[in-house]
């Protein structure tokens, strides 16, 4: 419901005490503005309109509206109570609302008012359209300038950017040999090289190792260093972790020769 407007309507379905169907009865509207004194309404004393099927309506007074809070109490003998309440709201016009930027006049109406006719649009763009189709020679240096500039940057910035590239190609190309002819020659490793990879070798531990087949290097050197036993005739040498067996081998004994039975490094 809007706060102090005329010609508004509160109604509320109204039941019989009885046996609670439909009160079509006379009903007194009372009401209580914001927690004042309830009082019957202004407008006919109260009377309601029954429209039908037990329902009733009051067309309250605008002083009756005037209120934040309204409770409209509607009464019958034999019926019922209802009360029907309500929070009013203010209502709106186009000048109620905010504003953006500088308003031109006091109200939406002025600043629609300071809009620009048809006729001030219309030499704006014959203006526009003027400089641009006769633009002046100060104007088409300026624009030349401009545009030379962005060229400018954007070329340098391209070629720095290929340097860079070209920079880091040649710099690979250089450890390339200078004819396919002297590829061998570029291919030998230095005396110092050669070194690396012997010892590389030689300090390899042979637990990263796996792959190897049966006749290999590694398995060669596993009886040197690796643990080992013999029973029953069969040596079985282990790989690096002492345990799994590596590979076997028939053991020939001789009972004069003095024995070995086993060797364990540690």
């Amino acid at each position: 419901m809007k706060k102090n407007v005329a010609s508004q309507v509160i109604g509320a379905q109204m039941v019989s005490a009885t046996d609670g169907s439909a009160f079509t009865g006379s009903v007194t509207c009372y009401v209580t503005g914001d927690g004042g004194t309830q009082a019957a309404g202004s407008v006919g004393s109260g009377a309601c309109a029954h429209e039908g099927n037990g329902f009733h309506s009051y067309s309250p007074a605008q002083a009756e509206t005037n209120y934040d809070h309204i409770a409209f109490t509607f009464v019958g003998t034999g019926a019922v109570p209802a009360t029907v309440q309500v929070y009013t709201s203010f209502p709106q016009t186009g000048d109620g609302y905010g504003r953006l930027g500088a308003p031109a006049g006091a109200s939406i109406a002025a600043d629609i008012a300071a809009l620009p006719t048809d006729a001030d649009v219309n030499a704006a763009c014959d203006s526009a359209l003027a400089d641009y189709d006769a633009p002046t020679k100060t104007e088409m240096d300026n624009a030349f300038a401009t545009t030379n500039g962005y060229l400018d940057t954007e070329v340098a910035a391209i070629l720095a950017a290929v340097d860079t590239e070209v920079a880091a190609i040649k710099a690979k190309t250089d450890n390339l040999p200078a004819s396919p002819a002297a590829t061998g020659a570029a291919m030998t490793l230095t005396a110092g090289e050669r070194t690396s990879i012997a010892d590389a070798c030689l300090t390899r531990d042979m637990s990263a190792v796996s792959g190897e087949a049966a006749r290999s290097p590694l398995n060669a050197l596993r009886v040197l260093r690796n643990k080992m036993s013999v029973a029953a005739g069969t040596l079985t040498v282990t790989k690096e972790d002492d345990t799994t067996s590596a590979w076997t081998a028939s053991v020939t004994s001789d009972a004069n020769a003095q024995p070995i039975i086993g060797i364990d490094p540690a």
